[in-house]
This record gives C-alpha cells, structure tokens and sequence, in this order.
C-alpha cells in the first residue's frame, strides 16, 4: 500500500512540474511584444486597408461589421450569409454599398461562408464588382458604380480578376 502512495504521489508531482513548464513557456510568449509574432485576423486586416485606401465616405459591406467598423472607421453594412445574388445585389444597391469584404474563415458560425456567398453574387453580377485587393486570407471588391456614386480607391495593388477563384 505504502509503495502505491508513493507512486501516487511521484506521478502527481511529474504532472505538476509538466504543469508549471508550460505554463512558463505561454507565460514568456506572452511578454514578446514583437509584432511579428501577432496575427491579425482577416477582417482586422481588411479594415486597415479600407481605412488607409478608401474615401472616408466609402460604404463598406462586411460579415462582421463591428470589427470593420472599429478598424476602417468607415459606415459598413452587414453581409448577409445567403447565396441568393439578387437579395445581396438588391442590399448593395439599397444601402449605396461601395466595397464588399469577403474574409475566408476557419469558423463555421455563419454559413454559407462569406466566399460561397459572394461566389453567387459575383457569377450573377461579374460586371459590378472589381477587386481592389488581395491578401491570404481576405479579398475587398469595388462594387462598379456611376463615377458619381462610388469613391475612387486612394491607392491600390490590385491583382486582375483573372486571378480569382471560385468555389465551384
């Protein structure tokens, strides 16, 4: 019985030890304030290049419009996850809708996702939506306009749109 305590008792303190050294490894992880470390997520990302490139009256259609909204300080309208093209055009017209974000996430807390949802908006409406940027994880469209009604970007390395991939 005695021999069994012991055990007992050399397993628990292993698992304690395990334990406090990984709790030292976040913990010292968590004191590099280097920015290279950090990821920012997709919408955070879209929001400073909206920020940094668009008109500061540019109208901006995202999944998730307080993160946006904080980072692009711009009016942002929610995207709808539906795949119904003309119920998604109809919202962009009505709402004067200059840019759509379309991040791809790993979550799947709306579905359809933001890229199957604009997939059917872009196949129904390829004449109205430009991309204006691209980076891994996000893509920001111009919806095509009268010169009057939609803001010029500021600056821009867009890819052509030859360069998209759709779902099929």
């Amino acid at each position: 019985m005695r021999i069994l305590q012991v055990i007992g008792m050399a397993a628990v303190m292993y698992l304690m030890i395990i334990g406090v050294r990984y709790q030292l490894v976040i913990g010292h992880g968590n004191r590099n304030r280097s920015m290279a470390t950090i990821h920012l997520p997709g919408d955070v990302q879209a929001g400073e290049w909206v920020n940094a490139h668009t008109s500061p009256d540019a109208v901006i259609m995202a999944r998730h419009v307080p993160i946006v909204y904080h980072y692009a300080q711009r009016n942002t309208a929610w995207f709808p996850p539906s795949t119904n093209p003309q119920m998604l055009m109809d919202g962009i017209q009505s709402h004067k809708i200059n840019y759509v974000i379309v991040v791809e996430r790993d979550d799947t807390f709306y579905l359809p996702k933001d890229e199957d949802s604009f997939a059917a908006l872009y196949k129904s409406f390829p004449d109205k939506m430009r991309l204006v940027y691209q980076a891994p994880e996000l893509k920001i469209f111009q919806v095509i306009a009268s010169a009057a009604q939609t803001p010029s970007v500021v600056a821009s390395n867009a890819p052509k749109l030859s360069t998209l991939e759709h779902k099929p």
